[in-house]
């Protein structure tokens, strides 16, 4: 597979919500490898609603900051 077609075909039968695939490669005893981005460049925390345009990296920080991050961000 190559192409454009070919890389609308991968996006459509990977069927993820607001996910792009951008590449691909096909490696022997591997399988296929698929580069992907995500079309939106904001997340939405699941717990409250709240929009960020910030990457968010879950479990970074000491503990006590962990415990007070009441956000989980994750792609929508």
């Amino acid at each position: 597979m190559t192409g454009k077609r070919d890389i609308k075909v991968l996006t459509e039968i990977l069927d993820l919500s607001d996910v792009k695939v951008r590449s691909h490669r096909l490696h022997t005893g591997i399988g296929m490898i698929l580069q992907i981005e995500q079309e939106k460049s904001f997340s939405t925390c699941p717990k409250c609603g709240t929009t960020s345009h910030k990457l968010q990296k879950k479990g970074t920080g000491n503990r006590e900051q962990g415990a007070n991050n009441k956000h989980s961000f994750a792609p929508v």
